[in-house]
Formats: C-alpha cells, structure tokens, sequence
C-alpha cells in the first residue's frame, strides 16, 4: 500500500496542499485532476520520496519512503516525470531500457529478456518501428511515450504518472489507456496526474 498520511506541501510561502490523506492500494487508479501550479507534480514528487513534505508522511508498506534505499524505491514506484527533455543523441530503446536498472546487478547490462521486454512494450504503445530512432528527434508526444514505456518496463508495483497522456493525439491517448488500465488489471497501482 501506498499511502500519504496527513500531508503538507510548500513551494516556498505558497501552500499547495495541506493534510492530504490517501491510500493507494494495487490494483487501483487514482487520477489527480487540477489547473497548472496547483501542485499535481509537487505531490507526485512527494509521493516518489523524491520531495520532503512539509508535514506528513509518505508509506511504502508501512514504511517511510524515505528510508528505503534508492534501489528498492525504484523497484517499487516508477514515475513518469512531466519533463521529457532529449537534450543528448539517445536510441529510443536504450532510453526504455533504462527502465531495468533498478532490476540490474551494479555492473551488469540489459539482458535478452530485458531487450525483449522493451521491445514489447515499444509495440504495445506504437513504438517499436522507432526503437532504432534518436530521442532527439521524436515529437513530443512520442517522447511522452517513450517516457511511459520506460516507466513501464520498470515493472513496479506502483505507477506514478505526470501528465503521461499529454502532448498524444486522441488514438495514442486511448492506447495508453487501454495499456494502463491492463496494468491496472495486473495489481499495479496508479496515480496519473492531468490538468484535463
């Protein structure tokens, strides 16, 4: 279970939220709605350990988000962040392929069955003819996907989505849904944020 348990966040003296309680559960989807700046990201954020609430705690299974090492956290949540910059030449399936380091020994790299779970989950969101393709010079709607295959291949229990059907024409939008809601469906947890 993940769960928020009275949680305040601050961005600076602005209040975004205060003593917000939610549980997560596997297998169920929350979907954040609101405007921009209202704080959907900040609690994504939250949510994935990576921001300090102002108050309040974030639970992992009963435990603090914040004392598990990175690794397990990683193992556990995947977050799709609402930046997907390609600011440097990367192959598109190198990119969804980091999405198995948490799964990774230190030294280690992808294996066949890595590259294979990539290359499936490239297909199911309409990629796999653009595995071989330079992120610089996707679209940013297939940069959204690429950024939510990654998340995908991480096979975590929990899903923590920013905006992830942004910037998709209606037909990748209602892919996206279908595979989200077969994750759903698998016991994965998910929380999407949108502004629509």
């Amino acid at each position: 279970m993940l769960s928020a348990c009275n949680l305040t966040l601050r961005k600076g003296d602005r209040l975004l939220l205060e003593q917000l309680s939610l549980q997560v559960a596997p297998g169920e989807a929350w979907i954040v709605l609101g405007e921009n700046g209202a704080g959907k990201s900040s609690l994504l954020a939250a949510l994935a350990g990576w921001d300090r609430p102002a108050a309040g705690d974030v639970l992992l299974d009963d435990v603090p988000i914040g004392l598990l090492p990175r690794r397990q956290r990683a193992r556990r949540l995947a977050w799709h962040m609402q930046q997907d910059e390609a600011s440097f030449p990367l192959p598109v399936l190198e990119r969804v392929l980091a999405g198995r380091f948490p799964h990774l020994g230190f030294w280690a790299t992808p294996d066949t069955h890595d590259r294979q779970l990539a290359q499936a989950t490239l297909a199911r969101l309409d990629l796999l003819g653009l595995a071989d393709h330079d992120m610089t010079t996707l679209s940013g709607g297939e940069r959204r996907r690429v950024g939510l295959a990654a998340a995908l291949v991480q096979e975590s229990d929990y899903l923590l989505l920013d905006e992830s059907l942004s910037q998709l024409d209606v037909r990748h939008q209602q892919q996206a849904l279908t595979v989200l809601r077969g994750e759903r469906e698998a016991g994965r947890g998910i929380v999407l944020v949108t502004h629509d």
